[in-house]
């Protein structure tokens, strides 16, 4: 430096005279001929040198009044000591040789005749011009071209010992593409630009200085296609202008000791060789512009400006290119690229001793599937990301440091297709960011120490295979991202969140995959997955020495045991579902810990359980639980009754297989769980040691499962479902809390056998006991049903008769299902309960229902049974049958346990309907309390015989009995109809025999239609009806008898028509009253012929003189002349009238 401030000294003093001179006006007149006292003229040149000439220190100094060019091979010589004043806008073009050699005492100056930046050209060096400047100054150039020292074509240019000043634009500039040049011990200073280094130019003295120039080395933007070196002293910078690109083929080395600063956005592209190899005390910088604590303030703005993260681009080495990079640092790029170093690609890269800090992004990134890569002893700081690494890549380096960074080591997700290996120090994490698949032929192993941590629901999933063999000094971690107990803080927030299970997915093994886990501890895992490790492949898998924590779901679950897989002194803890979960045989355990896990073991129905002694459980929630699944072999399942079995789903028992449980086990099952026997099912337990199937919560048996601190409650589980071919046998069983979905416990169908003896089915949410439809084949005796919602339920076509077995606290002692009876039935039990009736009951063409002596049938709402087959009811005095509504507390008990807060009502069910062929008898019967929808109590509109003898119909919401269809006889006999909103009964076709019966308060006693027959005897009576007997008007058709006692009448709804060929009798003593308006119209022949006796009356409704208050009005209203209309007799008609009372007409009987 104290060599450049001497040099710098004598340019002064030059400088200093040439300002006196100029200042005077003794230099360089207008007309240089003309001399001036005591001054010496310069020596004029101009134009072409075509020959070689020497320039002498004798003439100088010279003046360049016109641009001089320097021909081809012709050699300009200046010596030491001259001075070349050249005028404004004057270029020096050197298209030969130019040599210029000073020495330090005799320098050799090009000025201007004026000292203003800018005021000459340039030397031009060009085409094959060479120049050779030693001991030089060259000042003030830079006019139009914007440069000193312009050298481009392919001669050679030295540059020693020199200056180069104010100069407005490069003090040196060297064109793209040029080599041959060497500087040594040159200053520049006051330049826009110290040098400007064109594209595929070399540039490297670490000798030269810069002083306050704009930029000290400019280096240009584009493709490098040679080998070019750069380099400087590290006090100064070389600046990146534009993005480089270092073609195939080519190369850049960078000096030690160089610091290459970019401008904002820029980069180097690398697919030829970037080699950058610092030295400990020489280091190599790539940073911002404004990083002003290496190679100067290069935007000479003091500390205006400082360096921010992603300033610059990148240094990206793509497809063959390589890199070496030796005690570098890169500082603050990671824009746009989101990385300062980025490799991808074939080539190499080998990084060593260097520093990465302070990016945007990634301080390195390596792409998918990039495996050429040595890394060692290297530096991550304060980056967004350390070290990115993408899928396929391998980085086993224990040597690196991380620091500061917002992550240490990013994982790319992907498929691993190759053979890839991760080790990084246990001081550092290695964040897995996506699914990592390890595709099949592919391995990943993972090196002993190495803590790797994944984002949220990230996993591993191998089809290949996954070594991870640690040590028990130097355990591998597979952790939550956020577990700061390992690999320091990974997400960088101190204790502000924690490490929780579910946070990641699972490593999961699949198709034929492989993995091999030796001193290993995985956590925190089981999102989605519901499990941390997961073995559904064919491949082997071994787990020794590890540990699985704190897995939402399972600890290790085994879908497919194939291959082999051992699990041997290993530890499952805190997993929200099981330690270990199997589902096909074939698992091997040893020694095993397994400590407070919601499941200690888990295994599908159908697996084998073996535990050896050295096996440990504790605090676990469930120590042993049967998943899922199906027996499809010869099982059995038996525990001392203080361990309880939790059957955590459902279970089907195949067609040819068995479950025997044995005396004392206790099962107790899980919500909404299952027992589906297609096969056999051998529960026989003794008196001492029954057999449990219970609630998981039920602690009165098999222990106390922690957790479970509710109390077991009905349809806590479905139900044991027999079906097909499927066999149960219960003895000593204790069957309890089911009900669920199902509404059963026990549910029966198909044709296999079931016996149930000695048992109790309690607290069932629905039916004790099912008995689909049509199932015959069961044997039931000596069973206790309590607190069931129903006892026993019966489907349709399946009968019960069974007098030994009792019903407490039920909702519903038994339940029959409504629906089609297709075979012969028969229903009956205790007259202490009641049998419901929940749907309708259709009892089909040939089939037959018979309901035993005191058997108390009650209907649901809306319900009802239709009879297209045989309805027998016959009941005997001291044992009627009811059919009456569910509400009905005054026999079979309180059936809808409300104790008094409902009572029964007409229409609450529909009716006991004989249709199409359907037959019925009825005797000893209580019906009542029906009518909904049908509006009546018993409906016949069938052609089969309905016999009704000794039965009481009561309480109905329409008609008691309404017979549609006569055909085939209706007899009612000793019968009584009472408190019936319609009629007790409505016939609307000929065809009824009624005898000794009694209707009582109902609206109407009997309802007839005009066309049918009405023959009473003096034994049936009325008594409270609204009207005692009401006729609907019609037009009558056949021979037809009215004949009522004269104690009661017979009203005439409305006009009435008697037919050609139709006959109408009135017999003795009956009364008809007749509604308002109303006509009899005869076609046909009308009969009323009375006796004096007993006379026959047609008169005012209003008319209580005979037949009773028929309006029942008292005496609110009287008979008057006009209430109805006539009798017509028209032409074809006929009549006969004697001892007839006809009153209160409009015109009698008229005629014609």
């Amino acid at each position: 430096m104290k060599e450049v401030w001497l040099r710098v000294s004598v340019f002064i003093r030059t400088s200093l005279l040439i300002i006196l001179l100029l200042s005077s006006g003794v230099l360089f007149a207008l007309n240089s001929e003309t001399p001036v006292d005591g001054y010496k003229p310069p020596t004029e040149v101009s134009g072409t040198v075509a020959e070689d000439t020497v320039w002498t220190k004798d003439q100088s100094p010279y003046l360049i009044r016109s641009t001089i060019t320097i021909s081809p091979n012709v050699i300009l010589t200046i010596e030491p000591g001259v001075e070349i004043f050249i005028v404004q806008n004057q270029d020096f073009i050197v298209d030969g040789t130019l040599r210029a050699v000073g020495n330090e005492e005799n320098p050799i100056v090009f000025t201007g005749t004026a000292q203003v930046p800018g005021w000459w050209r340039s030397i031009n060096i060009r085409n094959e011009g060479s120049a050779f400047l030693e001991w030089c100054e060259v000042s003030f150039a830079g006019a139009s071209a914007g440069v000193g020292i312009l050298k481009a074509g392919s001669g050679s240019l030295r540059i020693t010992n020199s200056i180069i000043r104010r100069v407005r634009g490069d003090g040196l500039r060297i064109s793209a593409g040029y080599s041959s040049f060497e500087s040594l011990n040159n200053t520049f200073m006051y330049n826009t630009n110290g040098i400007r280094v064109g594209i595929n130019s070399s540039f490297s003295d670490q000798t030269s200085n810069f002083l306050a120039n704009e930029v000290d080395i400019h280096l240009d933007g584009g493709t490098i296609s040679t080998n070019v070196r750069w380099g400087a002293s590290s006090d100064y910078s070389m600046t990146v202008t534009g993005d480089v690109s270092i073609g195939a083929g080519a190369s850049l080395e960078i000096a030690p000791g160089t610091v290459v600063k970019f401008r904002q956005n820029n980069r180097i592209m690398v697919y030829g060789e970037l080699r950058a190899r610092g030295e400990e005390s020489r280091k190599i910088f790539f940073t911002d512009l404004r990083d002003d604590s290496v190679g100067g303030d290069a935007n000479r703005d003091g500390s205006e400006t400082l360096p921010e993260k992603g300033w610059w681009r990148s240094i990206n080495i793509q497809n063959e290119g390589s890199a070496v990079l030796e005690w570098s640092t890169l500082a603050y790029g990671g824009r746009s690229d989101n990385s300062i170093l980025l490799k991808s690609g074939s080539g190499s890269l080998r990084i060593s001793n260097c520093r990465f800090i302070d990016s945007s992004g990634e301080g390195l990134r390596v792409s998918a599937g990039y495996s050429l890569f040595e890394s060692s002893n290297n530096y991550f700081g304060d980056n967004s990301t350390g070290l990115r690494l993408g899928i396929n890549a391998s980085f086993s380096d224990l040597t690196s440091q991380f620091e500061g960074n917002d992550l240490d080591i990013h994982l790319d997700g992907g498929a691993i297709n190759t053979n890839v290996v991760w080790g990084a120090s246990s001081n550092y994490s290695m964040v897995a960011s996506g699914d990592i698949t390890i595709a099949a032929g592919a391995s990943l192993e993972v090196k002993a120490g190495t803590v790797i941590k994944f984002r949220q629901n990230n996993r591993i999933i191998v089809y290949g295979h996954l070594e991870a063999k640690g040590r028990e000094d130097a355990p591998i971690n597979f952790t939550d991202f956020r577990n700061d107990l390992v690999g320091g803080d990974a997400n960088r927030d101190v204790d502000e969140t924690l490490p929780e299970v579910g946070w990641w997915r699972s490593i999961s093994l699949l198709n034929e995959g492989t993995a091999s886990f030796d001193y290993c501890i995985i956590g925190y895992l089981g999102a989605s997955d519901r499990a941390g490790v997961i073995k559904n492949s064919t491949g082997a898998f071994s787990m020794l020495n590890s540990t699985i924590h704190d897995v939402k779901g399972d600890g290790l679950r085994v879908d497919n045991a194939a291959g082999g897989t051992e699990v041997r002194y290993t530890t499952l803890s805190y997993n929200a579902g099981s330690g270990l979960n199997y589902k096909t045989d074939g698992v091997q355990t040893e020694a095993l810990v397994i400590v407070s896990n919601a499941i200690g073991i888990r295994l599908l129905a159908g697996s084998s359980l073996e535990v050896d002694e050295l096996t440990y459980f504790n605090e676990n929630d469930i120590a042993v639980q049967i998943d899922p699944g199906t027996v499809s072999g010869d099982v059995t399942w038996a525990a001392p009754r203080y361990v309880s079995i939790l059957m955590n789903g459902s279970v089907t028992i195949a067609a040819g297989a068995s479950l025997t449980v044995k005396p004392e086990t206790v099962i107790k099952i899980a919500q909404n769980s299952i027992f589906t026997v297609d096969g056999k099912l051998i529960a026989l337990g003794t008196e001492e040691s029954p057999i449990f199937f219970t609630d998981l919560r039920d602690n009165s048996t098999g222990g106390e499962i922690p957790g479970a601190d509710s109390l077991p409650e009905a349809g806590w589980w479905r139900s044991i479902s027999v079906r097909n071919d499927g066999s149960a046998y219960f003895d000593w069983c204790r069957i309890s809390y089911g009900g669920r979905s199902d509404g059963g416990a026990i549910v029966k169908s198909g044709t296999g056998a079931l016996s149930v003896s000695n048992s109790i089915i309690a607290y069932t949410s629905g039916d004790g006991l099912r008995i689909a439809a049509g199932y015959s084949t069961f044997e039931h005796f000596n069973n206790r049903y309590v607190s069931n919602t129903n006892g026993v339920r019966i489907g349709i076509g399946s009968s019960f008769a069974d007098h030994t077995t009792t019903f407490e606290g039920n909702a519903v002692d038994i339940h029959l299902d409504g629906g089609t009876i297709s075979g012969a039935v028969d229903w009956g039990s205790s007259s202490d309960y009641s049998m419901i009736v929940t749907g309708d009951v259709n009892i089909a063409a040939g089939a037959s229902l018979s309901v035993h002596p005191g058997s108390v049938i009650k209907f649901r709402q809306n319900s009802r049974v239709i009879v297209y087959g045989h309805l027998e009811a016959m009941g005997k005095d001291n044992l009627p049958i009811y059919f009456t509504d569910l509400r009905d507390d005054s026999v079979g008990g309180d059936s809808n346990r409300d104790g008094e807060e409902t009572v029964p009502a007409s229409g609450w069910w529909r009716s006991v309907g004989i249709m199409t062929d359907g037959t019925a008898n009825l005797e000893m019967c209580v019906i009542r309390y029906a009518g909904y929808g049908d509006k009546a109590g018993v409906l016949k509109n069938s052609s089969g015989h309905v016999s009704m003898s000794n039965t009481l119909v009561e309480h109905i919401a329409g008609d008691g009995f309404r017979v549609d269809n006569a055909v085939g006889g209706v007899l009612v006999r000793e019968s009584t109809f009472s408190h019936n909103s319609g009629a007790g009964l409505n016939y609307r076709t000929d065809g009824v025999v009624i005898e000794e019966s009694f209707f009582e308060s109902n609206d109407i006693g009997i309802r007839v239609v005009a066309n049918s027959s009405l023959l009473l005897d003096e034994r049936t009576h009325f008594a409270e009806n609204n009207r005692d007997i009401h006729v609907d008007a019609g037009k009558i058709s056949g021979e037809i008898v009215w004949r009522v006692p004269k104690y009661t009448a017979l009203f005439l709804s409305g006009s009435t028509s008697i037919v050609r060929g139709a006959r109408l009798e009135i017999g003795a003593g009956t009364v008809v009253k007749m509604a308002q308006n109303s006509l009899i119209t005869v076609d046909g022949e009308l009969i009323a012929v009375g006796t004096e006796e007993s006379p026959v009356h047609i008169t005012d409704l209003r008319d209580d003189s005979v037949g009773g208050d028929t309006n029942k009005d008292a005496e609110a209203t009287a008979p008057d002349r006009g209430w109805w209309n006539s009798i017509n007799i028209r032409e074809s008609g006929s009549a006969e009238f004697d001892f007839a009372d006809i009153g209160y007409s409009q015109n009698g009987i008229v005629r014609g």
